[in-house]
């Protein structure tokens, strides 16, 4: 697996993200069964899922595949195709302790309306939004992770 650290923050923010590339799903499946990530969101080509992490990463599949998030309360794992490698950015929320907003949003439209949460008591997804500050002062969100779910 190669890593690497290509992304830079200022010194706050260095721990919270890094970047990993990824040869093929085989190596997203072992970065989710090592982290025993709680709970996934996966977007694919023929639908959006949201439930358990292994319930999500069974349906993966690299003719479908858009992008997932896999996460928990203390970390979360975006993986996307950049049209030549799998990448991921593996966010550590506990290293961002301050300015931060977490928010619940309602699932609707397709979440109700489909089978996506079919076996699920899913209402609600939370998401944390990390705020900085520009050179004015002014804040902004600056980055975005996945919590939980309710």
């Amino acid at each position: 697996m190669c890593f690497q650290k290509v992304i830079k923050y200022e010194d706050e923010k260095k721990k919270m993200n890094y970047l990993k590339e990824m040869n093929d799903l085989e190596e997203i499946f072992k970065e989710i069964n090592k982290n025993n990530y709680k709970f996934g969101l996966l977007f694919c080509l023929n639908g959006v899922f949201l439930d358990e992490a292994e319930k999500v990463k069974n349906k993966l599949d690299e003719n479908n595949f858009i992008e997932a998030r896999f996460f928990d309360a203390k970390k979360e794992l975006f993986v996307f195709y950049d049209g030549e490698k799998y990448k991921a950015v593996l966010t550590n929320k506990n290293e961002w302790k301050k300015d931060r907003i977490c928010r619940p949003y309602i699932l609707d439209g397709k979440f109700q309306e489909k089978d996506y949460l079919k076996n699920s008591n899913i209402k609600y997804i939370k998401v944390i939004e990390f705020i900085g500050y520009d050179e004015d002062g002014q804040a902004y969100v600056k980055a975005t992770c996945l919590d939980g779910v309710e």
